[in-house]
């Protein structure tokens, strides 16, 4: 029987790529049942935030041309609320005071970044503690084609990855680390679910 969510989880988004600007992504994601709200104050356009959690690589959109490392440095005012349901085909984005309409299943990868989801096929390396929480370590391979690869290593508690790390094979100095940075069960209401245009 799957477990009910309602947490609310702090998380630090931190990537390190060569020649690139290191992005620092602090956020907040709440899980009501199947809603999910995530709250990003870093300033990051909501494209580099979805793209942080769905890249084949493991280290979202990286910077090819000169432009494109330079945008490494923009970041938006204001904070970028995320809204859904799992239930629901659309969810909903605000950024900048925008409010833009994507497929759940697009947004769906945040929400998730703090969830287990199935471990079962993966390979336990190690145990460790995180939040005071007995967590098991799991090791696997990201690939992106071209021969590249990746390694991604997760701490997992319970229904939670608690810090999700991807380092590159062929690149020293790639970093991809979701950690979170506290976790409260039970607190999550309504209210902090509930689609508010500001």
């Amino acid at each position: 029987m799957a477990v009910e969510l309602n947490v609310r989880t702090g998380i630090v988004i931190t990537r390190e790529l060569p020649g690139a600007a290191t992005i620092k992504a602090p956020a907040t994601i709440w899980w009501l049942g199947s809603r999910f709200h995530v709250r990003d104050e870093s300033g990051l356009p909501v494209g580099d935030l979805l793209a942080l959690a769905t890249s084949p690589r493991g280290f979202g959109r990286e910077p090819r041309t000169k432009e494109e490392f330079m945008d490494t440095r923009t970041r938006l005012s204001g904070v970028t609320d995320v809204y859904g349901d799992r239930a629901a085909r659309h969810g909903t984005v605000i950024e900048e005071g925008t409010s833009l309409t994507l497929d759940t299943g697009s947004l769906l990868p945040l929400a998730e970044l703090v969830l287990s989801g199935d471990v079962a096929s993966l390979r336990q390396t190690g145990r460790g503690k995180v939040l005071g929480r007995d967590a098991v370590e799991y090791t696997t391979q990201l690939s992106g084609g071209e021969g590249l690869r990746s390694r991604l290593r997760r701490l997992v508690a319970g229904p939670y990855t608690l810090l999700r790390e991807v380092t590159d094979e062929h690149r020293e100095g790639a970093l991809l680390r979701v950690e979170v940075s506290s976790l409260d069960e039970g607190v999550v209401t309504d209210a902090d679910v509930r689609l508010t245009r500001r």
